[in-house]
Protein backbone atom coordinates (compact mmCIF):
# COMPACT_ATOMS: atom_id res chain seq x y z
CA UNK A 1 0.00 0.00 0.00
CA UNK A 2 2.57 2.33 0.86
CA UNK A 3 3.80 1.82 -2.83
CA UNK A 4 0.44 3.67 -3.90
CA UNK A 5 0.35 6.25 -1.43
CA UNK A 6 3.93 7.19 -2.78
CA UNK A 7 2.87 7.40 -6.55
CA UNK A 8 1.16 10.80 -5.81
CA UNK A 9 4.31 12.28 -3.58
CA UNK A 10 7.23 13.86 -4.32
CA UNK A 11 10.24 11.69 -3.75
CA UNK A 12 11.47 13.33 -0.28
CA UNK A 13 7.77 13.17 1.07
CA UNK A 14 7.77 9.70 0.06
CA UNK A 15 11.12 8.85 1.96
CA UNK A 16 10.24 11.04 4.67
CA UNK A 17 6.74 8.91 4.92
CA UNK A 18 8.74 5.67 4.33
CA UNK A 19 10.88 6.10 7.71
CA UNK A 20 9.32 6.05 11.14
CA UNK A 21 8.12 9.13 12.74
CA UNK A 22 10.96 11.19 14.52
CA UNK A 23 9.91 13.13 18.43
CA UNK A 24 10.42 16.36 18.71
CA UNK A 25 10.14 19.24 21.56
CA UNK A 26 8.51 23.01 20.90
CA UNK A 27 11.08 25.15 20.87
CA UNK A 28 11.31 29.01 20.77
CA UNK A 29 7.74 29.80 21.07
CA UNK A 30 7.12 32.65 23.66
CA UNK A 31 6.14 31.74 27.08
CA UNK A 32 2.15 31.15 27.44
CA UNK A 33 2.15 31.54 23.48
CA UNK A 34 1.19 28.03 21.38
CA UNK A 35 2.51 26.87 18.23
CA UNK A 36 0.27 26.70 15.46
CA UNK A 37 -0.94 23.71 13.34
CA UNK A 38 -1.90 24.16 9.94
CA UNK A 39 -4.11 22.46 7.39
CA UNK A 40 -1.27 22.51 4.77
CA UNK A 41 2.54 24.14 4.99
CA UNK A 42 1.92 27.80 4.54
CA UNK A 43 1.26 30.58 7.78
CA UNK A 44 -1.88 31.67 5.65
CA UNK A 45 -3.15 28.04 5.69
CA UNK A 46 -6.15 27.05 8.29
CA UNK A 47 -5.55 26.28 12.00
CA UNK A 48 -6.59 22.97 12.97
CA UNK A 49 -4.77 22.64 16.42
CA UNK A 50 -1.81 24.26 18.51
CA UNK A 51 0.63 23.42 20.52
CA UNK A 52 2.03 24.68 24.12
CA UNK A 53 5.15 26.42 23.85
CA UNK A 54 6.43 23.81 26.01
CA UNK A 55 4.89 21.02 24.03
CA UNK A 56 6.59 17.94 23.59
CA UNK A 57 6.11 14.53 21.99
CA UNK A 58 5.74 16.37 18.63
CA UNK A 59 5.60 13.48 16.09
CA UNK A 60 7.49 14.66 13.15
CA UNK A 61 5.84 12.16 10.21
CA UNK A 62 7.33 14.20 7.15
CA UNK A 63 8.73 17.33 5.37
CA UNK A 64 7.31 20.14 2.83
CA UNK A 65 8.81 22.90 0.75
CA UNK A 66 9.58 26.59 2.60
CA UNK A 67 10.90 24.62 6.23
CA UNK A 68 7.67 23.83 6.96
CA UNK A 69 6.86 19.65 8.66
CA UNK A 70 4.33 17.07 8.70
CA UNK A 71 2.97 16.72 12.53
CA UNK A 72 0.98 14.34 14.13
CA UNK A 73 0.50 15.83 17.69
CA UNK A 74 -2.12 13.97 19.83
CA UNK A 75 -5.05 13.47 17.98
CA UNK A 76 -3.94 16.03 15.59
CA UNK A 77 -2.48 16.12 12.07
CA UNK A 78 -1.44 19.12 9.98
CA UNK A 79 2.01 21.28 9.39
CA UNK A 80 4.23 23.46 11.34
CA UNK A 81 7.14 25.36 10.88
CA UNK A 82 10.29 23.29 11.34
CA UNK A 83 12.15 26.79 13.18
CA UNK A 84 10.00 25.82 16.19
CA UNK A 85 11.01 22.38 16.91
CA UNK A 86 13.98 20.68 18.21
CA UNK A 87 15.15 16.88 18.60
CA UNK A 88 13.15 15.54 21.85
CA UNK A 89 15.47 15.65 24.66
CA UNK A 90 16.12 12.12 26.85
CA UNK A 91 15.19 12.70 30.09
CA UNK A 92 17.34 9.41 31.38
CA UNK A 93 20.62 10.92 29.61
CA UNK A 94 23.00 11.83 31.82
CA UNK A 95 23.94 15.48 33.12
CA UNK A 96 26.45 16.88 30.88
CA UNK A 97 29.63 17.00 32.39
CA UNK A 98 30.62 20.79 31.36
CA UNK A 99 27.85 23.11 32.11
CA UNK A 100 27.99 27.04 32.04
CA UNK A 101 25.66 28.99 34.23
CA UNK A 102 24.78 32.54 34.89
CA UNK A 103 21.71 34.38 35.96
CA UNK A 104 21.70 38.27 37.33
CA UNK A 105 20.99 40.70 40.41
CA UNK A 106 24.40 40.50 40.32
CA UNK A 107 25.46 38.74 37.36
CA UNK A 108 27.02 35.75 38.21
CA UNK A 109 28.71 32.84 36.34
CA UNK A 110 29.24 29.53 37.39
CA UNK A 111 31.30 26.96 34.92
CA UNK A 112 30.96 23.65 35.82
CA UNK A 113 33.89 20.91 34.13
CA UNK A 114 35.64 18.16 34.60
CA UNK A 115 38.81 20.05 35.76
CA UNK A 116 36.76 22.09 38.42
CA UNK A 117 34.11 24.60 39.82
CA UNK A 118 34.54 27.94 39.28
CA UNK A 119 32.08 30.93 40.08
CA UNK A 120 32.34 34.43 39.47
CA UNK A 121 30.69 37.93 40.36
CA UNK A 122 30.22 40.86 37.78
CA UNK A 123 33.73 41.78 36.99
CA UNK A 124 35.87 40.19 39.56
CA UNK A 125 38.17 37.71 39.39
CA UNK A 126 37.02 33.83 39.00
CA UNK A 127 37.22 32.22 41.95
CA UNK A 128 37.22 28.09 42.71
CA UNK A 129 33.98 26.46 44.15
CA UNK A 130 34.96 22.99 45.35
CA UNK A 131 32.42 21.18 44.44
CA UNK A 132 31.29 17.66 44.90
CA UNK A 133 30.49 15.15 41.89
CA UNK A 134 27.02 15.42 40.97
CA UNK A 135 24.18 12.60 42.02
CA UNK A 136 20.92 12.20 40.63
CA UNK A 137 18.04 12.25 42.83
CA UNK A 138 17.19 8.66 43.23
CA UNK A 139 12.86 9.28 42.82
CA UNK A 140 13.37 11.34 39.47
CA UNK A 141 15.45 11.86 36.65
CA UNK A 142 15.69 15.31 36.27
CA UNK A 143 17.65 16.17 39.67
CA UNK A 144 20.79 16.24 40.63
CA UNK A 145 22.61 17.85 43.81
CA UNK A 146 26.33 18.18 44.44
CA UNK A 147 28.15 19.48 47.66
CA UNK A 148 31.40 20.69 48.56
CA UNK A 149 33.48 22.87 50.41
CA UNK A 150 34.67 23.14 54.21
CA UNK A 151 32.49 23.21 57.28
CA UNK A 152 33.41 26.99 57.39
CA UNK A 153 32.38 27.67 53.81
CA UNK A 154 30.05 24.67 52.78
CA UNK A 155 29.08 24.88 49.05
CA UNK A 156 26.40 23.11 46.91
CA UNK A 157 24.46 23.10 43.96
CA UNK A 158 20.86 21.60 42.56
CA UNK A 159 20.68 21.26 38.96
CA UNK A 160 17.43 20.15 37.23
CA UNK A 161 16.13 19.91 33.42
CA UNK A 162 13.93 22.93 32.89
CA UNK A 163 11.11 23.02 29.86
CA UNK A 164 12.12 26.58 29.25
CA UNK A 165 15.09 28.34 32.25
CA UNK A 166 15.08 31.90 31.31
CA UNK A 167 18.24 33.83 32.69
CA UNK A 168 16.73 37.10 32.46
CA UNK A 169 19.40 38.65 30.13
CA UNK A 170 18.40 37.41 26.57
CA UNK A 171 15.96 35.58 24.69
CA UNK A 172 17.63 32.28 25.14
CA UNK A 173 15.84 29.70 26.58
CA UNK A 174 18.45 27.28 28.50
CA UNK A 175 17.84 23.73 29.26
CA UNK A 176 19.30 23.59 32.98
CA UNK A 177 18.21 25.46 36.06
CA UNK A 178 20.52 25.84 38.97
CA UNK A 179 20.32 26.79 42.53
CA UNK A 180 23.72 27.00 43.87
CA UNK A 181 25.52 27.93 47.20
CA UNK A 182 28.48 29.73 46.95
CA UNK A 183 31.74 30.02 49.39
CA UNK A 184 30.77 33.76 50.52
CA UNK A 185 28.12 31.98 51.99
CA UNK A 186 25.89 33.53 49.19
CA UNK A 187 22.81 31.76 47.22
CA UNK A 188 22.29 32.42 43.57
CA UNK A 189 19.79 31.05 41.03
CA UNK A 190 19.75 30.91 37.13
CA UNK A 191 20.14 28.68 34.07
CA UNK A 192 22.66 26.64 32.37
CA UNK A 193 23.79 25.00 29.46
Amino acid sequence: MRAHLCLGLSLSLCAAAASASQVHDVKGVEWGDVLNIRASASASAPIVGAIPYNGRGVDVVGSAAGGWVKVNYRTVSGYVSAKFLTPARDDNAPLPTTLACNGTEPFWTISISPKGTTYQFQDEAKEPMALGAFTQASNRNDGWMAVGGTPKAPTAAVLSRAEACSNGMSDEMFPYSITAKIPNGGVVSGCCK
